[in-house]
């Protein structure tokens, strides 16, 4: 009986040592691809972006993304991962990664509107798959791998290391969070960051330690009073979640209406977006951190801000562009945050706060993960309690649509999304 306890014991060790070595391997490994990448896109944004018109290129660069995402078309983000890992056996190309690489970093050089999460993880995934291989996992050990990869690198690019393990399980389930896992999770997510933030990278496009909010160290009574305006705000995110998602498959569907070669298309949005850009100026173009922080910071915006990012980002990653939609999301949350508050003659700079992770939580279904982020970027109990509530009832009002359909049970169809309360009454 005692021999039969201590082997139980001794495989407990050995188990917990091994997801240990796993988690740290994971998390330098993470942490240096995602480093990598954020270094490369600033370098090339800081650099291209210093030619007033380095936009006129981006007919070219859509074409020359859209070809090297053809050599592996199924580099498809964070959904495709998503998708993956639901199936009974998951399996990655190491072409992923340099595709993935090349073609986001061609994007991002002529101010295509996309965002570094979907790219980050799709590299993260495909690197911890092969390291899963290397240390002869089983498939059920290597999603748990696969999910690791997904909490360090959400945790580089949200700033937060709770924060990304939640939302790496609320990604996969749907609002819910994998216990079971959790730990390891967790410790790949603490490894990542740490390793992440010692190169000081900036994955918002601005340093949110500078961010100043003109309501602060607010008591209780300060959520009280705004928790009915939030109620609103969260059927005006829902509402805009939607429109996103609409126009993103109507921008699909259109693309794929052109009966030409795949990478032609990217010269036709490429033309599209310098018409646009000429008419409303830069603010859209690229990741749009400098611009939106301002709104934080209680700058002034234009009412329709977050109408043109959609525009935007559905054109660029619907006509070749490379990119995820983590960082278009965040734009598109704050602008409308600020819109907001300005139509009610509220603080800008609180409902662009608000807005900054609610749309996300939304769109994305991770409404703790955010609720969590948000305190651990923005260090304010009372702020992130008004957040969590907005992302809380975003969430709940968009259980039927995701912006990566893959976290849903069942196929939504374009029509759908015009008839939402059949699938709310289900």
């Amino acid at each position: 009986m005692k021999d039969k306890k201590y082997k139980k014991i001794k495989e407990n060790i050995l188990y917990l040592f091994k997801w240990i070595i796993m988690c740290i391997s994971v998390g330098i490994l993470v942490s240096g691809i995602v480093g990598l990448f954020v270094f490369t896109l600033d370098k090339i944004s800081t650099n291209t972006t210093k030619f007033k018109y380095y936009f006129l290129f981006l007919p070219l660069a859509l074409f020359l993304s859209s070809f090297v995402i053809e050599l592996h078309p199924n580099s498809s983000g964070t959904n495709g991962i998503i998708k993956e890992l639901k199936k009974s056996k998951s399996t990655f190309n190491i072409l992923g990664i340099p595709i993935t690489f090349i073609s986001t970093s061609i994007t991002i050089a002529a101010g295509g509107s996309i965002g570094k999460a979907g790219p980050s993880s799709q590299m993260g995934s495909i690197g911890s798959f092969y390291l899963a291989k290397l240390f002869k996992l089983n498939a059920k050990e290597t999603k748990t791998l696969v999910t690791c990869a997904l909490a360090g690198v959400f945790s580089c690019i949200l700033g937060g290391i709770f924060g990304g393990a939640i939302f790496a399980s609320e990604v996969l389930k749907n609002n819910k969070i994998d216990f079971k896992h959790f730990l390891q999770y967790l410790c790949t997510a603490a490894v990542s960051y740490f390793l992440f933030s010692l190169f000081k990278f900036n994955t918002y496009g601005f340093d949110i330690n500078l961010i100043k909010f003109s309501l602060v160290n607010q008591d209780i009574s300060f959520i009280l009073s705004n928790f009915s305006f939030s109620i609103l705000a969260s059927a005006f995110f829902s509402i805009i979640i939607v429109f996103v998602i609409v126009c993103l498959e109507y921008c699909k569907k259109t693309s794929n209406s052109i009966n030409i070669y795949k990478p032609l298309k990217g010269i036709i949005g490429g033309v599209v977006l310098i018409v646009l850009t000429l008419s409303f100026g830069t603010n859209y173009l690229g990741f749009g951190g400098n611009y939106y922080s301002s709104l934080i910071n209680g700058g002034n915006g234009l009412y329709y801000d977050f109408l043109l990012k959609i525009l935007f980002t559905c054109i660029t990653l619907s006509f070749g562009g490379g990119g995820g939609m983590v960082a278009p999301l965040v734009f598109i949350g704050t602008t409308a945050g600020y819109a907001f508050g300005a139509f009610l003659g509220l603080d800008t700079s609180l409902w662009a706060s608000i807005g900054f992770l609610s749309v996300l939580a939304g769109a994305t279904h991770t409404p703790l993960a955010c609720a969590i982020v948000s305190l651990e970027i923005f260090k304010n109990p009372s702020l992130s309690l008004l957040i969590a509530s907005t992302c809380f009832m975003t969430h709940y009002a968009c259980l039927w649509c995701s912006i990566w359909p893959s976290q849903l049970n069942k196929k939504i169809i374009f029509k759908d999304y015009f008839s939402a309360y059949k699938y709310l009454k289900e």
